[in-house]
């Protein structure tokens, strides 16, 4: 008897790891998300931000998080501004609110959406994966899903 007697069969840890990733970046590409959290939070120089925390739903990558910002008040830069308006013109229709934003940047979390994802490329930080674009999901269009409390848990220890 095996302690992991619970394992499908045929189950094969390297495949296992490769469908996970393992690095601290997915590949350039195009991946369904779950927005699992979602701020408003002010910025050093008085602007104001979105926070997004994006979880893969699949295929590959379950689970790895990506993360963006989104400038939509720059005190100084009209340009960030425009930048930061038009991406968040692309969450708000890929997340299902076309025609006005949402009342409330809390009404994101728990909708599925698509993004294009790239990797910044930095010595100093080391590489990240950016959101390039927010896109409608292939499966749901951004509609809501009930979220198990368990969504919210990183441990998947049994004990």
């Amino acid at each position: 008897m095996s302690d992991f007697d619970f394992l499908p069969a045929g189950y094969n840890p390297k495949k296992a790891a490769e469908d996970a990733g393992g690095g601290d970046t997915v590949p350039n590409g195009k991946y369904e998300v779950l927005i699992k959290a979602a701020e408003m939070k002010t910025t050093q120089a008085g602007g104001l931000m979105i926070k997004l925390q994006l979880s893969i739903t699949g295929p590959k990558y379950v689970r790895r998080v990506i993360f963006d910002q989104i400038n939509v008040k720059h005190l100084t830069s009209k340009q960030a501004v425009e930048i930061g308006l038009a991406k968040f013109g692309q969450l708000c229709v890929a997340a299902g609110f076309p025609d006005s934003p949402p009342k409330s940047v809390t009404e994101l979390i728990g909708r599925t959406l698509a993004v294009d994802v790239g990797i910044e490329k930095s010595e100093q930080y080391g590489d990240r994966n950016k959101v390039n674009n927010y896109l409608k999901s292939s499966n749901a269009q951004g509609a809501p899903v009930a979220l198990p409390d368990s969504a919210f848990n990183d441990d998947d220890v049994p004990f």
